[in-house]
């Protein structure tokens, strides 16, 4: 009986010896991978530039606009070509950025930046007769470890049409005009 009460108590401080040694490193083992794997999705991530092709208007002067070309993506971009193509059948429309006969290759295109190029004034570009109403935009570009990437977008520049193209400076001196007159006509 009393060697029975021996090996009991030896089972005991066994078990408890492993709860209290190996458990913790099991738990920590686990945590260390957990851990690990969620870095390598996390740095794989910060490799994935996205590069965007949109229209954007002027901060400044909203009635002029730009072809953007933003990294939304995270990591850098670089080597970035763009091909922007007009359709067939639109007329040549003098443009302050000539994008359809650009030919360059940009360098570097860092996280959350964007490549802006001037093209007109609002309505020069929605005009229905001679206007820009849609072009294709292909980009082709890197990541950090040299992976290509494309993608391509179709731009409608009468997607701003119901904008407030027409605001910016000229409505700012309307609104100060008419606060003018309201205290000249206070006085």
């Amino acid at each position: 009986m009393i060697e029975y009460n021996q090996v009991l108590i030896r089972n005991k401080l066994l078990i408890m010896y492993i709860i209290e040694t190996i458990l913790p490193l099991i738990i920590s083992a686990l945590a260390f991978c957990i851990a690990w794997k969620h870095n390598s999705f996390t740095q794989k991530a910060a490799e994935d530039p996205i590069l965007v092709a949109h229209i954007t208007q002027e901060v400044d002067d909203p009635i002029f606009l730009n072809l953007g070309i933003s990294n939304v993506g995270a990591g850098v971009a670089k080597n970035i070509k763009f091909n922007a193509i007009r359709p067939e059948g639109q007329p040549d429309i003098p443009l302050l950025t000539p994008i359809f006969e650009l030919d360059t290759e940009y360098s570097v295109l860092l996280e959350g930046k964007s490549l802006l190029f001037p093209l007109d004034v609002a309505h020069h570009l929605m005009d229905n007769e001679s206007g820009l109403f849609t072009f294709q935009v292909e980009l082709e570009y890197k990541n950090i470890k040299n992976k290509i990437m494309k993608s391509s977008y179709k731009i409608n520049v009468n997607e701003l049409e119901h904008t407030r193209l027409y605001a910016g400076k000229s409505e700012i001196v309307r609104e100060l005009a008419k606060i003018a007159a309201k205290i000249g006509n206070n006085r």
